[in-house]
């Protein structure tokens, strides 16, 4: 049996002499084993020989399509059936028959560092692990599910062998098919399966990624050099712009103004949070379990609801966006200003674009060069594949469109939506500063056509409602205009929120309509989250005619639910939610969440996919991962602003400041700005 093949190899290891750490351990040990040898394994020693020679000639690649790599393996097998120590090594960190495989283990990625570290005599070559996926024999996981969920890890089994580092990964698979297919299964293995410790010489893109962050690193230098030396009176705005004394102020601020909304700070933050839960559980879908199917045991229970349904949190995202473009907007104009389409987009563009080019720049060239491990590069390959040569989608706001089934940077379809409306928002907005009516008629009016195409697309494409798959994901999650009803909404509650701010508008609700009004508001965020576990039930019959219209609207009252808790926020009527949500310690928190949308995912990647050895699917290992990444997030996201999108957000407001009237106003437009930093996170 296999297990067996390899409980011998691991007894044998101890029979090889050499500069082992534990070679004064050898002769005791050896003699220990061949006795618990005997008893647990009574077969003669041909039978043995006969075993591990059979197990070898499955590990290394003796059948690769090269030369040199069929030289080097069968120099490695005679040296294992030698009991050479370099040899038994690079056989021992390869994969073992894992247990507990009827539960739902069927992954195993070896020992990556004992493989890498191996070196054949005279370092003739090193060693290699490649990871395999392996598929044609087991029942496919993913059609227990009503959807399959986005990212889900394929394969029915997984498993890596350590061979020499002169084997190509087209080597291993052509060597391994040759067993597989004969049970009619096969192998999945690429290039970025496969690592060594070969050093790989920095590319001239890498270099500029360094010159650039050489560079900014000394501008901060002396621009905080620059202010620290010089008199408040003789300071320049545009050579403090880097420094770090001006940007910790403005970092670390608490100050607000009357005008300013300050409940979308507290529902910023948490849904920021929410953000990275739901990417924390992608991370531990898209790595090797140890037990798979504890996803199927509790895909359809309340408590898995808020985590399935994480991607709800980009509607608080939008609405924010919606209400802020409009209530700036209005608020601008209240005050005599006269409208420039031009600086509208550009001081928009320029806010947004430094730090985000500055994620583009490190996923690009250097930023898989962070980590390390079994399966990092094929990971980190596989989901920044777009970077290499659609990086110029991204910064141009068009990747939701563009080849959206390579995004570079997964999580950048938001700011191009995002900017994608904003660009749209004038037609609305000039006819509701000049001719409300008209203005709230026509947000009326497209929120019903993008909600009765989103319906179409659902009905048309036979997408499906429940956990996000990556066909739902492409076709209607990340385009604009399927899903611009709650931007819509948030236009409407901007407007709302502008008159009530002004005095023209009175609302005067009775204690009865505020227990309605929260009741109802509760009722649609409850319904909006939990009602996917209805959906995700595998007992359960698809219904298209409940899945589409939920996958639509639930997203309409999730916003209209939310609608009410900042309206009744801005009223003053929030008791303890609007003390929490408004309480200035969030505040910083809040001016750094478009940071931290844009580092949270690398932050992820850095941890889930460096691991050595799959992971237990579990909630108390989502949530503390949660907190975990939450907390390096944002410190991330603070380098970010310190470095990137604090300094070029001074340098913008320079270049601008034919437009600003007074630091007061710029104060007071605070709000606003933030969205522009902050809203896209999701």
């Amino acid at each position: 049996a296999f297990s067996v093949r390899c409980t011998v190899v691991f007894c044998l290891i101890w029979k090889s002499t050499g500069g082992d750490m534990f070679e004064d351990l050898v002769p005791s040990f050896m003699s220990r084993m061949k006795g618990v040898r005997e008893v647990l394994l009574p077969v003669p020693e041909e039978t043995l020989k006969e075993g591990l020679y059979y197990a070898a000639s499955n590990y290394i690649p003796l059948d690769s399509e090269t030369e040199l790599c069929r030289n080097h393996s069968n120099f490695m097998f005679e040296s294992f059936l030698n009991f050479d120590l370099w040899a038994l090594k690079m056989v021992d960190a390869s994969s073992k028959l894992p247990s507990g495989i009827l539960d739902g283990c069927t992954k195993d990625i070896g020992n990556y560092d004992q493989c890498l570290s191996v070196e054949a005599p005279g370092k003739l070559f090193s060693g290699q692990l490649c990871v395999v996926e392996v598929t044609g024999f087991l029942p496919d996981l993913g059609t227990k599910l009503q959807e399959r969920p986005f990212g889900f890890f394929g394969g029915d089994f997984l498993f890596s062998v350590c061979v020499p580092s002169s084997c190509t990964a087209q080597d291993v698979k052509t060597h391994l098919d040759l067993t597989l297919n004969s049970i009619n299964a096969s192998a999945t293995i690429s290039d970025s399966s496969c690592s060594s410790n070969i050093p790989v010489p920095l590319e001239t893109k890498e270099w500029i990624a360094i010159l650039v962050i050489v560079a900014i690193a000394m501008l901060v230098a002396l621009s905080t050099a620059y202010e620290t030396s010089s008199m408040e009176c003789d300071k320049n705005t545009l050579l403090c712009a880097f420094s770090l004394k001006t940007n910790c102020h403005q970092m670390i601020s608490t100050r607000t103004t009357p005008a300013a909304l300050t409940c979308l700070n507290g529902l910023r933050v948490l849904a920021m949070f929410w953000v990275i839960v739901g990417h924390r559980m992608f991370a531990m879908l898209t790595f090797p379990a140890l037990r798979s199917k504890t996803i199927l045991e509790k895909i359809d229970e309340l408590v898995m609801a808020p985590i399935e349904n994480t991607q709800l949190s980009v509607e608080i995202f939008f609405l924010m966006s919606g209400i802020l473009v409009t209530y700036g907007f209005l608020r601008y104009m209240k005050k005599g200003h006269k409208f420039n389409l031009l600086y509208f987009y550009m001081y928009r563009y320029c806010r947004l674009t430094p730090a985000l080019a500055m994620m583009v720049l490190l996923y690009a060239t250097i930023a898989i060069r962070f980590a390390d491990g079994p399966v990092w590069g094929k990971f980190f390959d596989m989901l920044n594949s777009g970077c290499r040569y659609d990086w110029w989608a991204t910064l141009l706001y068009i990747n939701n469109y563009y080849y959206n089934n390579q995004l570079c940077i997964s999580q950048s379809w938001f700011m191009s939506s995002d900017f994608q409306l904003y660009l749209f928002s004038p037609i609305l907005l000039i006819p509701l500063h000049k001719k409300p009516k008209l203005g709230l008629l026509l947000i009326a009016i497209f929120t019903v056509m993008t909600s009765l195409a989103g319906l179409w697309n659902a009905i048309a494409k036979d997408l499906k409602g429940g956990n996000l798959s990556r066909e739902s994901f492409e076709k209607d999650y990340i385009v604009t205009h399927l899903r611009a009803a709650t931007f819509f909404i948030g236009m409407a509650l901007g407007y709302v929120l502008f008159k009530l701010k002004q005095g023209e508008l009175i609302l005067k609700l009775s204690r009865a309509r505020l227990w309605a009004g929260w009741l109802i508001s509760v009722f649609f965020i409850l319904f909006s989250v939990l009602f996917i576990t209805v959906l995700m039930d595998p007992s359960r019959e698809p219904n298209r005619w409940v899945n589409i219209p939920y996958m639509i609207f639930h997203r309409h009252f999730f916003s209209l639910g939310f609608v009410w808790i900042i309206l009744i926020c801005t009223l003053g009527h929030g008791g303890w939610v609007n003390q929490f949500l408004s309480w200035s310690v969030l505040i910083p928190f809040a001016r750094l969440s478009y940071g931290a949308y844009l580092t949270h995912m690398l932050v992820q990647f850095l941890e889930s996919y460096s691991q050595r050895a799959p992971v237990h699917l579990s909630l108390p290992y989502l949530w503390y991962h949660a907190f975990a990444d939450f907390t390096l997030t944002y410190l991330a996201s603070a380098a970010l602003y310190l470095t990137v999108e604090g300094p070029f957000a001074n340098i913008t407001t320079w270049c601008f400041e034919g437009q600003k009237h007074s630091k007061e106003e710029e104060e007071e437009e605070n709000q606003t700005e933030m969205s522009v930093r902050q809203m896209n996170t999701t």
